[in-house]
């Protein structure tokens, strides 16, 4: 009986983990902790260790070309140069999510911290890692 109360009791805590978003003392893979920092040299274009509003310009730039509603939804100047209007949404809302010291850059705290609430929150490391994927291959971010 005891070991049944134990189960129950872990299937409880579980359960309140998955609701919670939270799982105690869980951490990225090292193999999924490589990935997250390998995208992260790829969006800090100079490589001086942080990412800046200008390297997430430029970084989702290479992809405005690729859907034709970027350029009927028009342009708006930012940061002296004329981009596509998607394309200043995205790099604001990419900058408030990730950017929570609001240094206007990006550390690889908090790009490791943003990677890894995925997998805190129970979504297994294959799907986050397939997410980081298309978000290097096509600036798809959610």
């Amino acid at each position: 009986q005891s070991q049944q109360s134990s189960e129950e009791q872990l299937k409880l805590d579980f359960e309140m983990m998955k609701k919670q978003g939270t799982w105690m003392g869980r951490q990225l893979g090292e193999d999924m902790l490589k990935l997250v920092d390998e995208a992260f040299v790829k969006v800090d274009i100079n490589n001086d260790g942080s990412i800046t509003r200008v390297e997430v310009e430029d970084f989702f730039s290479k992809y405005a070309h690729s859907n034709p509603m970027d350029f009927q939804s028009g342009l708006a100047s930012m940061g002296g140069q004329m981009l596509p209007r998607r394309e200043i949404m995205l790099t604001e809302d990419f900058m408030n999510t990730l950017d929570e010291d609001e240094s206007d850059d990006i550390t690889i705290n908090e790009w490791r911290e943003y990677w890894s609430k995925f997998v805190l929150a129970g979504k297994p490391e294959v799907e986050v890692k397939a997410q980081l994927a298309q978000f290097l291959s096509s600036g798809a971010f959610a």
